[in-house]
């Protein structure tokens, strides 16, 4: 079994002079400092390996410090489900943070913590309910409001975070759960009980997803550049992913730049069932979000009330991204949507707001 940051059957010592470890009986449970060095493959390690299949952000033979700089994280053994995962090198994505691992698959993420810094908020997560586990990047600004729901159902917390709340959220709904969900996502849960994995992406697609899937193998990541990590993905430049950039400076989803690497669709879930051994299906769902289905009274008769109703919507909006455990800044174009936004802050915040303005050198650029 292959718990911990630095794991058999590689060589503990030669990541041991980045920090002190312990060994438990047959069991590697360690610690060292990133980066790691994971570089055997998943079939080379102790334990069972699940379906061949690579269900991750960072996966097999990958190198995780590309991702490390978002934050803090946690690592599992045998599959690789999540943002990093074991028997390769986390360091593709070590530049998000630290990690850990969970028992039984490669499950792993590097986390940007903003609610509930304690290890309590440390992915990935699993459900208070059942066998699922949770990896989660972005936010869920309603996530106080789902949670209160939670409880009255008779829902357990156990941190602060809004990964918790997605999670049992998932527990409570199933997939219809994200329809509720106001905020920038992306995730996956690991649904044990129907050895399924389920990916979602937020409405509009702030937070990115990418994911390759060959017959029997699945990745999925939130940067390309950890996907290629693996060496699984041939780096082929895509004729469609380049027409779409040049034609519209940005690659449109489901395309990427990349030949076999696509991105899930704003707005969609992903489910991707195993069975048996090998076999992997999926499929992409299209989900209406609650912010698209308002009550028809919502919409204004008239300029005064769109006025108003505008001015409450982003009072509000602005409100929910306030809540955070860390410092909270803004950028200053000096646009009119950024000003109206830093207004807001001020009439909200406990304190002056901090923001940053750029300027370029450059005649005619600043």
């Amino acid at each position: 079994m292959a718990l911990g940051h630095v794991c058999p059957p590689w060589r503990w010592d030669t990541c041991a002079r980045r920090g002190a470890g312990e060994r438990v009986f047959s069991t590697v449970l360690g610690h060292t400092r990133p980066p790691w060095c994971w570089v055997t493959c998943l079939h080379h390690g102790a334990g069972k390996r699940v379906s061949h299949v690579v269900l991750g952000n960072v996966c097999p033979t990958w190198r995780w410090e590309t991702c490390v700089h978002r934050g803090a994280g946690k690592r599992a053994s045998n599959a690789a489900l999540g943002n990093m995962c074991p028997t390769w090198c986390w360091e593709a994505c070590v530049h998000r943070g630290a990690g850990d691992r969970v028992p039984n698959m490669a499950l792993g993420n590097t986390r940007l913590a903003i609610l509930d810094l304690s290890n309590a908020g440390s992915q990935p997560m699993k459900s208070n309910r059942s066998s699922s586990w949770i990896t989660h990047n972005g936010e869920i600004y309603n996530f106080r409001e789902l949670r209160s729901e939670l409880e009255s159902i008779d829902f357990m917390f156990k941190s602060k975070t809004d990964t918790e709340v997605a999670m049992s959220s998932y527990d409570a709904w199933g997939c219809n759960s994200i329809r509720r969900f106001q905020g920038m996502f992306g995730f996956g849960i690991w649904d044990e009980s129907k050895r399924r994995f389920f990916l979602a992406r937020d409405p509009f697609g702030i937070k990115p997803l990418y994911y390759y899937q060959s017959d029997d193998i699945f990745i999925f990541a939130s940067e390309i550049r950890a996907i290629l990590a693996t060496g699984i993905v041939p780096r082929k430049l895509s004729s469609s992913g380049l027409s779409s950039y040049l034609h519209y400076g940005s690659v449109e989803s489901p395309l990427t730049i990349i030949e076999g690497i696509k991105s899930l669709n704003p707005g969609h879930y992903m489910t991707v069932d195993l069975k048996g051994d090998v076999e992997i299906r999926s499929e992409e769902v299209a989900y209406v979000n609650s912010i698209f289905s308002q009550e028809s009274n919502s919409h204004p008769d008239n300029r005064d009330d769109a006025v108003k109703l505008l001015r409450q919507m982003l009072e509000d909006s602005i409100s929910s991204h306030l809540v955070s455990d860390v410092p909270v800044g803004v950028f200053l174009s000096g646009g009119i949507d950024s000003s109206a936004i830093v207004a807001a802050m001020s009439e909200q915040a406990s304190g002056p707001v901090e923001a940053v303005c750029v300027g370029i050198s450059e005649d005619g650029m600043d």
